[in-house]
């Protein structure tokens, strides 16, 4: 009979995004090689949620929880009364027999929804509750009262044993403010990103090739791919070798395909990129993200990892990655302060390369997976002793 697992970490999600899917299925790929450990996920998504998202979750291997809720208003209450949730716990309980228990909800104010869980096991129980960044606006109105509800369901069971954490420092102010939280209660853990030991900025290799600018995101005027457009034409009209690639999905896709068709010469639309660490980044020399709202973007992190300097409005957590003329730059969001930055790229070759070397050592000391895995592993063991000594070494 195999020995009994220290851990048995479960990573739990409401209709996951983009990102925070992209987070949940990274940690979840760490955990399952890290000893003594057993992990499973846990999906309640919407009949619409992408289909590649349930394929990737297979590839996995291991155990996943996926229970389809209707797409009307209100669906989100159908929750407060799922006992699913809890009966699978139990059974996945009762198939390895851990010795403590860790249930990692994200996306903040929602983990509610799961409170309380209603299962008795034999063991120490963990809670920990991701707050996400960029979700702000959703809070507003009669939105926030029913946030409000949530997140005060949230710390009103199992407080001894629950940690909240944020993906953003600016998000653990705006939240506390907004659900009464005290700041105090808050662990700042940043997003991850698997080190994949890719390296981007093409044109420090060929100083001949193109200056490449890359968008990478929601297609939407609130995101700033049009303002980086503005930016790249002058640029191109004053005679700059630059190319400007394009790629995401959203409100603005049709505008921005007709955009890029009427300049191909420099400009290249991709579309939705699947796996755009790998498919894309790499063939960047920098990412622009000129947004009005963020929390702590992936594609920064992305970006970074592959050594691809960013330029970007200082909003939301963006200040806790990227530091001003150092792996990047901070700028207003308009088209002229974009062309500035990347004028100056452009024209220092010395500096191009100085910035990429310090993002890809920025993502190194700070957001690779093994960083961020060991910062969760430490906060589940923390909670857990709280309760008993579980005998972790």
């Amino acid at each position: 009979m195999p020995p009994r697992p220290d851990i048995l970490v479960l990573h739990i999600g409401f209709n996951p995004g983009t990102g925070i899917f992209s987070i949940m299925h990274s940690l979840i790929s760490w955990m399952k090689k890290q000893p003594g450990i057993v992990v499973a996920g846990g999906i309640f998504a919407h009949k619409k949620w992408p289909q590649h998202y349930q394929q990737e979750l297979k590839q996995l291997d291991v155990p996943i929880f996926l229970r389809k809720i209707p797409f009307f208003p209100g669906s989100i209450l159908l929750l407060f009364f799922s006992s699913a949730l809890s009966c699978w716990i139990k059974k996945l309980y009762d198939a390895f027999m851990p010795q403590s228990l860790v249930i990692h909800i994200h996306q903040g104010p929602l983990s509610g929804l799961h409170m309380p869980i209603r299962v008795s096991l034999p063991c120490p129980i963990a809670i920990v509750a991701t707050f996400h960044g960029g979700v702000f606006q959703y809070y507003k109105a009669h939105k926030k009262m029913l946030f409000a509800l949530l997140a005060q369901r949230l710390i009103k069971y199992d407080k001894d044993n629950l940690a909240l954490t944020s993906v953003d420092r600016s998000g653990i102010i705006t939240h506390s403010q907004l659900f009464g939280f005290n700041k105090k209660d808050f662990h700042y853990i940043p997003n991850p990103v698997e080190d994949k030991s890719l390296s981007g900025c093409p044109r420090l290799i060929d100083p001949e090739a193109p200056f490449t600018v890359g968008f990478v995101g929601v297609l939407d005027v609130n995101k700033g791919w049009d303002l980086i457009g503005k930016a790249v034409e002058e640029l191109h009209q004053n005679g700059k070798k630059i190319k400007y690639l394009i790629a995401g999905n959203g409100p603005d896709y049709n505008a921005a395909a007709a955009w890029a068709q009427e300049r191909p010469q420099y400009v290249n639309f991709k579309g939705y990129v699947d796996n755009a660490l790998e498919n894309l980044m790499p063939h960047l020399d920098v990412l622009v993200v000129p947004s009005i709202l963020e929390g702590a973007p992936m594609v920064i992190l992305e970006a970074l990892s592959c050594g691809v300097p960013v330029i970007a409005t200082p909003v939301g957590g963006i200040p806790d990655i990227i530091a001003d003329h150092q792996n990047g730059f901070l700028i207003d969001r308009e088209p002229s302060s974009i062309v500035a930055a990347l004028n100056k790229l452009i024209e220092d070759f010395s500096l191009h390369l100085n910035m990429s070397k310090c993002a890809k050592q920025t993502f190194q000391e700070r957001f690779e997976i093994n960083k961020i895995g060991q910062s969760y592993f430490t906060l589940y063991k923390k909670l857990l002793s709280n309760q008993r000594d579980v005998g972790f070494n």
